[in-house]
C-alpha cells in the first residue's frame, strides 16, 4: 500500500480526474492521495491528521471497496432512482492534539449513521416534546440512559432502508463531508465505501471551521435535528430538538469535553435543495486539483508553494521559520498562536508574523513592534472566513495545528473564502465579529481582511 510520497516515483500524475458519462468519479489510490493532500491544505490547519486519513482511505481501496463521487445535481434527479433520497453528513469533533494520541477505532462514524438513520425514520422510542432545559437529548431513545452501540460488522447493517412512498422521511442514499479539512474530509469517503454509498462533491464549509454552527446549511436555515454523537466508549447520544444552532454547539462541545475531547457527530440528513443552495459545491474536486498540482510540481522539481498559489489564486503571506509556538487545550479547542520570521533571502527586514489559532488558523498579523502581542488592526494581513494555510516550504506538505513545531520552515498562504461564506448572513456566524471579539483584540472589525 503506497502513500503519496512513494507514488511520486511510481505513478505519473494525471492532469484531471477521469469521469464517466454521468460525471461520476471513481477514485484510485493516486486520486485519493491528491484529495487528502488538497483537503489538508484548504483545511486551514484543522480537521484532523491528513496522514491518518490517507492510511484509512488507501486501506479501504486495497480491500476492494470503491469510492465514487457524484455531483449534487444527481441527487433526486430523473433517471437515477438509486439516488432518490437524502444525504448523510458526519465528522469528528474535538481537539486535534488529542486525535494524535487517541486514534479512532473506525466504527464511530458508522455508528453515527446508524443512529441518524434510526432517528430519521422516527424510531418509536423517541418521543417528541421531552425536554431537558431547552434541548432534547436522547440516548437511544431513553433520557438519562446510556446505550453502548455494538460494533457494526461490514455488510450487516442497512443504512439506506427504503420507506413507504407516503412517508415524510427519506432514505439516506449518499454521504458528504461536513468540512474539507484533513481527516474530516476523508473519513466520510471511507464510511461511504464501507456502506456501499456514493459521496457527493460538496461540503458545508469549503474549508474547516472549529464550531458546529458554522456548517453552511445551518447558516442558511437547514434543519439540525436529529443529530447524533458517538463517544469513544461507544455510547450514542441523540438530540431531537434544540432552540438554536449555537445551543447545539454548546451541548455537543460539552459532551465532547466530558468524553475526552474527541467524539464523532452525525448531522441531520440534507435534501437536494440543501445541497444545491446551501452547500459549497465542487469542493472534493477542488481538493484533488490542489493536491495534484502539488505532487506534479514536486515530481517536476518545481516550487510546490507556487503551485498551490496558482491553483487557488492565493497569496503568499510569508516564507520563513517558526520561531515561537504556544498552544493549550481550552474549552474543547486547541487555542494559541505561532510566530513566523521571514527568510532574509526573501525579506531583508526579516519581518515577523503572528497567527492565532482556534483548532484552525483564524487570523494573521504582521508584528511591527517589540510587543509580540500587539494586535494593531492596521497590521492585520488576513482573517477568517478567508483561508490561512501553512505548508512546508520545500515539499508543499500541509502542516496542521497539531504538527506545528519551532524551527519548521514554512510558507503561510492566504486563500479567498467561497462567496457563500461572505454574505452578511454568513459573516454574522463565521466572520471577524465572531472570531476576533473587540474585548479580546481591542478593536471591532465587521468585514474580513485579505491581502491585496
Amino acid at each position: 500500500m503506497l502513500g503519496c510520497e512513494q507514488m511520486l516515483c511510481g505513478v505519473p500524475p494525471a492532469t484531471e480526474l477521469e469521469k464517466n458519462a454521468e460525471g461520476d468519479i471513481t477514485l484510485d489510490a493516486y486520486g485519493t492521495c491528491c484529495i487528502v493532500r488538497g483537503a489538508a491544505i484548504i483545511g486551514c490547519g484543522g480537521g484532523g491528521s491528513p496522514k491518518l486519513g490517507e492510511i484509512r482511505c488507501l486501506r479501504a481501496l486495497s480491500e476492494g471497496k470503491k469510492i465514487v463521487i457524484v455531483q449534487p445535481e444527481r441527487i433526486c434527479s430523473e433517471g437515477y432512482p438509486e439516488l432518490d433520497g437524502v444525504v448523510g453528513n458526519v465528522c469528528f469533533m474535538g481537539v486535534p492534539e488529542v486525535a494524535k494520541e487517541k486514534l479512532i477505532a473506525g466504527a464511530e462514524l458508522r455508528a453515527c449513521m446508524r443512529g441518524v438513520q434510526k432517528m430519521w425514520h422516527g424510531h418509536p422510542s423517541i418521543k417528541e416534546g421531552q425536554k431537558v432545559g431547552a434541548i432534547t437529548p436522547v440516548v437511544d431513545g431513553c433520557l438519562d440512559d446510556v446505550y453502548v452501540a455494538p460494533d457494526v460488522e461490514q455488510g450487516t447493517a442497512d443504512y439506506s432502508t427504503a420507506v413507504t412512498p407516503d412517508s415524510e422521511h427519506q432514505r439516506i442514499v449518499a454521504m458528504m463531508p461536513q468540512e474539507v479539512g484533513g481527516l474530516n474530509c476523508v473519513e466520510p469517503l471511507v464510511v461511504a465505501a464501507e456502506l456501499g454509498l456514493v459521496v457527493v462533491d460538496c461540503d458545508g464549509m469549503g474549508r474547516a471551521f472549529p464550531e458546529h454552527q458554522m456548517f453552511s446549511p445551518f447558516i442558511y436555515g437547514a434543519p439540525q435535528c436529529p443529530t447524533v454523537l458517538v463517544a469513544p466508549d461507544g455510547s450514542v447520544y441523540g438530540v431531537t430538538t434544540a432552540d438554536s444552532y449555537l445551543q447545539m454547539e454548546h451541548y455537543l462541545r460539552g459532551k465532547c469535553v466530558e468524553m475526552g475531547c474527541m467524539v464523532a457527530v452525525g448531522g441531520c440528513p440534507l435534501s437536494r435543495d440543501d445541497l444545491m443552495t446551501k452547500c459549497i459545491r465542487g469542493s472534493l474536486t477542488r481538493c484533488y486539483e490542489i493536491g495534484n498540482a502539488v505532487l506534479r510540481a514536486r515530481r517536476a522539481n518545481m516550487d510546490p508553494v507556487a503551485a498551490v498559489v496558482e491553483k487557488t489564486d492565493g497569496r503568499v503571506v510569508v516564507r520563513g521559520k517558526i520561531t515561537e509556538h504556544r498552544m493549550e487545550i481550552l474549552e474543547g479547542f486547541s487555542r494559541g498562536m505561532f510566530m513566523v520570521q521571514a527568510f532574509a533571502s526573501v525579506d531583508p527586514a526579516e519581518s515577523r508574523y503572528r497567527v492565532h489559532v482556534q483548532n484552525e488558523f483564524i487570523c494573521c498579523f504582521r508584528v511591527c513592534s517589540n510587543d509580540e502581542n500587539d494586535s494593531d488592526p492596521d497590521n492585520l494581513v488576513v482573517c477568517a472566513p478567508h483561508l490561512i494555510t501553512t505548508v512546508d516550504v520545500e515539499t508543499g506538505y500541509p502542516i496542521t495545528t497539531e504538527e506545528l513545531r519551532v524551527g519548521q520552515r514554512v510558507a503561510i498562504i492566504a486563500i479567498r473564502a467561497d462567496p457563500l461564506l461572505l454574505t452578511p448572513q454568513a459573516l454574522a456566524v463565521v466572520g471577524p465579529t465572531h472570531f476576533m471579539p473587540e474585548k479580546q483584540y481591542g478593536f471591532k472589525l465587521s468585514e474580513p481582511v485579505f491581502p491585496s
